[in-house]
């Protein structure tokens, strides 16, 4: 013969969907915290990081936000201390790693004058990159230059015709040091 506890644990068993008020109350105010993971990002890279769901944030920082921006010029490590749903004081340690990424350098001007200074449009690179792409535009969006290596400058021609003085425009793709494709776009003057 069963108790009555041995009779409610043997109902609830045998059908799930019935739950005590008690246990009811908790699920429906119980909500799953969620913290920032550890991180690789690159220097002076802006990071967001986040303890969602928890009371009583305070980052190492002061802030007492759910969610921090922070720019990251070195490796850091934040601490968030946060209670639970169920009361209980917690602390979290989250290492943000940087690293140097492939930083491009483009230029805003060139003069295609053949004195060997600034004589074509190149894109300069250090880091690690690869399909590497640019494009450029005249302002009416006619493709004038297109390459996939980086030590391929532009001239100013287009055709075998030397293009004249103004504006012009430049997309750059390539994948960084994390493999993400990186998409720049710009404009540039051509001096005469």
């Amino acid at each position: 013969m069963l108790h009555k506890t041995g009779q409610k644990e043997n109902f609830e068993q045998t059908n799930p969907e019935y739950t005590s008020n008690k246990e009811l109350s908790v699920r429906n105010t119980d909500k799953a915290i969620y913290i920032s993971k550890d991180t690789t990002v690159c220097e002076n890279a802006i990071i967001t990081l986040y303890a969602k769901n928890a009371k009583n944030i305070m980052w190492n920082n002061g802030q007492t936000d759910e969610e921090i921006r922070e720019i990251i010029n070195q490796s850091k490590t934040f601490t968030v201390n946060y209670t639970d749903a169920y009361g209980k004081d917690t602390t979290a340690h989250i290492f943000v790693r940087a690293v140097p990424c492939t930083i491009l350098t483009i230029p805003t001007a060139f003069t295609p004058n053949n004195d060997g200074l600034n004589d074509e449009f190149r894109i300069f690179a250090s880091g690690t990159f690869s399909e590497f792409e640019i494009i450029i535009y005249s302002t009416h969006k006619k493709i004038l230059f297109q390459t996939s290596h980086i030590e391929q400058g532009w001239d100013g021609t287009h055709n075998g015709n030397i293009l004249p003085h103004g504006v012009y425009l430049y997309r750059v793709r390539y994948k960084d040091n994390f493999n993400q494709t990186i998409e720049r776009k710009g404009e540039f003057l051509l001096i005469r």
